[in-house]
Order: structure tokens, then sequence, then C-alpha cells
């Protein structure tokens, strides 16, 4: 449609002929006037369907009675275009293949567009993933009537978009005509991939908590990076078809790790495992497997000794016929036959072995002759090992009962009857037993309390038992007992209990260490050193620290005082620091010393030694007084002293000599 406003210099003008004309097509038209100045040309589609396309010049010829005619030219006045076109459906490629693929991988999409009319065309991608149109990208493109490959690389997904989605391509030229295209692809769950992470090779024990550590790393093979997903486990029962073993989720490292314990549903031998996605939203499920996956299984060995029965007793000289059972962890295995066993008997005849042989249905048996064995309690050790399997040791103690008799006992004696405590005693008692066993002797002895004091074997159950026994001053007592525990490893049982020896103090001498002829002043506090050393007669050697004693000096020369006392020092030295009072006369004195009122020690004393004790001697001037005149030569001059010693009694008989000093 051609339109043209006619005016003049007052308004629009209507009645005047106008022509159109577009000189690139030759084309003419006379205007239809609307009456109201406005005129117009309509160029039909069938008309300029066959012109060329681009920019039009438009020339307007107007002429009218009494007007100057008026042509005017309008460059570019209007464009002639075309749609833009696609001349492919979509073309849709993934990493996977044509239209299909996972949302993690890399999406292209493709296609071709031309434009007759050359113009700059807006080719624009839009996806439905949501039940929305939304852009997803778009470019500029300088079209031509060859037609022109549009491509859009780079996209992905996210998991909420799996399912078949719509696509749609739509062209806009710069006239704003579009064209548009639409199809549809199919976005699955990634491909993962499966890392196994070494170690991947076991051995693992089915009974307890042991457990291997099956770990693997899933990876999104699609986006190449690891992810969070869900990871199942899988291993052979019996070396050949799978149980699930367990499942959980990975880390966001990609890292799953289960600890597989297994249970009976296992078999003994070496299994495979598998593991991989599986029942994931986004995941495609991928349980993979290597060589190297393995896992030993080991079973545990059981065992049932079905005969003899425990706490049987069983008559010495019997033979016993023994049933044993292997069993496992688990009854599902049966009982298993074509295990190496060995019988160990432990017992009072001491040890022995018995070699079950196999029965061919899980059984052993083995025969034990009893003769010539002493009575007691037996115990049992018998070691089952197999192939995949832990070895079996049970120890079975005190199992059986080989019927025995206890030894007899007679002629109970001690010596010595009565000694000091550090004296040796003597303690014996004649055993017989009647099955040669070995009797083990103990001796126990009550002084304040039963005490262990030793022990004796008796070889081959006939003979003296003899224990020497020592003791300390705790010890000391009048009335002793005695008794003896029996052991023929059947029977353990004590003697009667027997009156035993009388213990006492130990005898002592003490010999003279230091003091003899000493001299000590009775006046002060002067002393001398006195001291003895005191040994034990029976020990023969010196007592140690501790023990009571005293020093003994005569007053007179012949009569003893109450004694000075003191304790042992750990040399068994009694010393005493002897400081005389004036109740002892002067001139020589004798002295002894030893143990005193000890409760561990018989008293005693030294020999006889001698000390030497002294006195002061005071001297008082009677006469002349001080300063008495005589005259000399006719006046005799007489002098008068008294004489007493330090406790103040006068001495008659002491050498007195007299000497005078004259002054001037």
């Amino acid at each position: 449609m051609l339109v043209a406003d006619v005016k003049d210099d007052c308004g629009y003008v209507s009645g005047a002929t106008v022509k159109f004309v577009l000189p690139k097509s030759s084309f003419e038209c006379i205007a239809n006037d609307l009456n109201n100045g406005t005129y117009t040309c309509l160029i039909s589609s069938s008309t300029h369907s066959n012109w060329d396309f681009g920019w039009y010049d438009l020339i307007i010829e107007v002429s009218k009675q009494h007007y100057n005619g008026t042509i005017r030219t309008f460059n570019n006045s209007f464009f002639l275009a075309t749609r833009p076109q696609f001349t492919t459906t979509p073309l849709i490629y993934s990493q996977q293949g044509a239209g299909i693929g996972g949302w993690g991988e890399t999406w292209t999409f493709q296609i071709y567009v031309k434009d007759e009319d050359y113009n700059i065309v807006n080719v624009s991608l839009y996806l439905n993933l949501t039940g929305t149109w939304t852009l997803a990208n778009s470019t500029l493109l300088s079209a031509s009537a060859n037609p022109q490959l549009v491509s859009f690389t780079g996209h992905t997904f996210e998991c909420s978009n799996i399912g078949t989605r719509d696509v749609m391509f739509v062209v806009l030229d710069e006239f704003n005509y579009s064209s548009n295209t639409t199809s549809t692809m199919i976005i699955e769950k990634d491909d993962t991939s499966i890392s196994f992470i070494y170690p991947y090779s076991f051995t693992v024990r089915r009974e307890g908590n042991d457990n291997a550590t099956l770990r693997v790393a899933v990876y999104d093979a699609d986006r190449g990076v690891p992810i969070v997903a869900n990871v199942s486990y899988y291993v052979t029962s019996d070396g050949v078809n799978y149980l699930f073993a367990g499942r959980n989720q990975s880390e966001s490292s990609g890292e799953s790790m289960l600890l597989f314990n297994p249970n009976c549903s296992y078999r003994a031998v070496i299994q495979s495992w598998r593991a991989g996605s599986e029942d994931n939203v986004c995941y495609k499920d991928n349980i993979q497997s290597i060589p190297g996956a393995r896992i030993s299984v080991i079973g545990q060995l059981k065992q049932s000794l079905n005969y003899p029965y425990y706490n049987q007793n069983i008559p010495v000289g019997d033979i016993v016929v023994f049933n044993v059972s292997i069993p496992t962890d688990c009854s599902e295995d049966g009982l298993q036959s074509g295990a190496n066993i060995s019988l160990k008997i432990d017992g009072p005849s001491g040890t022995e072995y018995c070699n079950p042989y196999d029965l061919g249905d899980g059984y052993y048996t083995c025969e034990w002759n009893t003769s010539f064995h002493k009575g007691g309690y037996y115990n049992f050790t018998i070691n089952a090992s197999k192939t995949n399997y832990d070895y079996n040791l049970t120890y079975y103690p005190n199992w059986v009962y080989l019927n025995n008799t206890p030894p007899l006992y007679e002629n109970e004696s001690f010596s010595p009857s009565i000694s000091g405590w550090g004296d040796v005693f003597n303690f014996s008692i004649d055993i017989a037993d009647r099955q040669y066993d070995n009797v083990t002797c103990k001796l126990y002895v009550y002084t304040n309390t039963w005490k262990l004091k030793g022990e004796y074997i008796v070889y081959n159950g006939y003979g003296k038992c003899s224990i020497s026994a020592t003791f300390d001053c705790s010890d000391i007592s009048s009335s002793t007992k005695f008794k003896f525990e029996l052991d023929d490893g059947t029977n353990v049982f004590n003697t009667s209990e027997f009156f035993g020896p009388n213990i006492t103090k130990d005898p002592t001498i003490s010999e003279y260490f230091v003091g003899n002829n000493s001299l000590v002043n009775r006046s002060g506090e002067q002393t001398t050193l006195l001291g003895v050393r005191i040994k034990d007669t029976i020990k023969n050697s010196y007592i140690s620290s501790g023990f009571n004693g005293r020093i003994f000096v005569t007053i007179d020369g012949e009569n003893y005082d109450m004694g000075t006392s003191n304790i042992t020092n750990p040399d068994g030295y009694l010393l005493v620091h002897f400081n005389p009072t004036a109740d002892y006369n002067v001139g020589l004195q004798k002295w002894k010393g030893g143990v005193y009122d000890d409760v561990c020690y018989q008293d005693s004393n030294s020999t006889e030694q001698y000390l030497t004790i002294l006195g002061d001697l005071n001297i008082q001037l009677l006469y002349p007084s001080a300063y008495t005149e005589y005259l000399k030569p006719y006046e005799n001059i007489t002098i008068g002293v008294k004489i007493t010693d330090d406790k103040g009694i006068e001495v008659s008989d002491a050498n007195v000599s007299i000497r005078h000093k004259a002054y001037t």
C-alpha cells in the first residue's frame, strides 16, 4: 500500500490526479482519491511477486486544474523483503549422538538459515525444559540466499531436566519478519565411570567383627567430575553368584566405602566383588568389576568332643574311644571332613598324643589306653585345621577323672624340740601312695597364724617328706603346731595337726668393744664411752639395730648399779656414754654389758672390764686469817688447812704440802 498526502498552502487538497511511479520495476499506479487529501495505491502481492528484493525509489506526480504540477522523488521509499527461512529441521547433537544424551553432556544445536533479501537476521534457540519456553542462545547473522549453518555449542543441563524436551529455533530479520521450527531432544541420566581404589584384594574372617574395606570412586563420565551418588556393592556367595552386600552414598570426592563383614551367606572360598552406581535419579546404573577385586573369606573351624563326656569318672586301665566332630562357624557348611586333627592329653602321667582318623562324615576317632596312668583329672587339647578356615585349638581342662586313691601318712616328727627362733627346725612324715604318684608335701606351721614353711616332693609315692624350716622373732611360742598338705596329683588334703617345738628367744654373747681401763671424773658432765658387740650364737652373726641392752658399773668395786640402757646400732654395737654421779666411789670400778630385757634375745653380759672414777679435792685455809701479823723472830706461825672431796666429805689421808711466798 502506497499512501501520499497532497496539500497546498491552505491545507489538504482533494480532487487531484496523483500517480505513483516505481522506476525500478516500471510500475505506475493512478492513486485512489480518498477525498480528504490522502491518496492510495495498492500493490498486490501477485503484482510484486516477481520483483527484485531490495529498496525501491518512489516518484509521485501530482496535477490539478489551477495548480502547478508537482513531481517528487522519495529515495528508498520502501524495501521489498521476504521472510528468513530455515532450510533444515533443528540438528541436535550430544556427546552420545543425535537427539539424545546425558544431562551433563555438552550439547550442540544447529540449523541452516537463509534470507533471500540478505538481511541481518537474529537466530535464537529456545528450550522448553520446565513447561515454559526459555531463550537459551542467540546470534546475529548476515543472511544470504544460500543456506548458512548456525551452531550453538557448549550447552549443558541439570539433572532436573531429564526427559523428552522441546527445542525451537526462531529467526527474525531486521523488518521483524520471522520464522520458527521445532523439534525434540531426549535428556537422559548421565553415564558414570567406576574406579577401584587400591587395595581391592582382601582376606576377611567370617566370624567376629573382621571386615574388608571395599572402596571405589564414582565419576560423572559425561562431565568428568566426582559425584555424590548411591553406590551398591555385590560379593559372590559361592565364588560365582553375586549377592547384594550393601549400599551407601559417595562423598563429594566421589569416594565410597563399604565395610564388608561376611555372614553365613558366604562360603569360605575366594569371592569376587563388584560395585558401582545404582538406583540414582541423576545417573545411570553402572556396576563394574575388575580381575583383582577378590575377597578370601576365611571360615572358623569349631569342634565338639562328643566322647568321653565332661567330668566322666573313668577307672584307670579302661580304653577310651574318642569321638570328635568338626562343625564351623556356620551351620550351613555342615560337618567338615578332610580336616587335619591332632589330640594332646595332659594329666598327672604327663603328656601323650592320640591321632584321630577321619570317618568320612565330619567325625574323627582314636583310642586311649589308660593303663598304668596316675589318677586325677586329665586335660585334652584338640587342634583342627583345614584350607580356607582358621584352625581351632580347643583346650578341655579337667575333662575326665581317672580314679585314684589318696596317699597314706604316719610317723610325723620334728627336731629340735626346743631352741631359739634363729635355729633350723626339721619336720618330717612318712608317705605311701599305692598308685606310685609323686606326692607333693607342703609344711604349714602355726605360731600365731598358719604359715607355709616349705615343700618337698616324694617321688613315686613312697618315702619320707622332710622339710627344714626357719622362723623369726615374731614366731616365738611355746605352743606351736604343724601339719602337712599332701597332693598326689589327684587328691589334695591336710594331715592332722600335731604339736610342734618350743621356739624361744635366741641366745647371745656380748663381746668387749671399748672402754676398758678408761678414766672418768665424777664431777660435772664428764663421760667415758663403754661398749660391747652382741652376737646371736645360733646364727653365729652379730645382731642388727634396735635391740635392748644395758651397761652395768659397780658403785663400790663390788656391787653393780641398775645399768644404763640403750639399743643396738645396725652393726650390733651397744654403746653407752657413762657419766658417774656422786653415788659412785672413786677408784677402780668394774663394768659389763649386753642384752637386757629384749623380746627377741636372751639376756647376756660381757666379761668384766675396768674403769677408774676420779674425784675432786677442795682446800680450805683455817688459820691464820687474812692479814694476821706476827713479830719476827719471836712468834711462831701456825698454818691449818681442811681437805674435803667433791661430795663434801673430809679427807684425812691426803698428801698436803704448804708453800709460802713473801711480798715486800
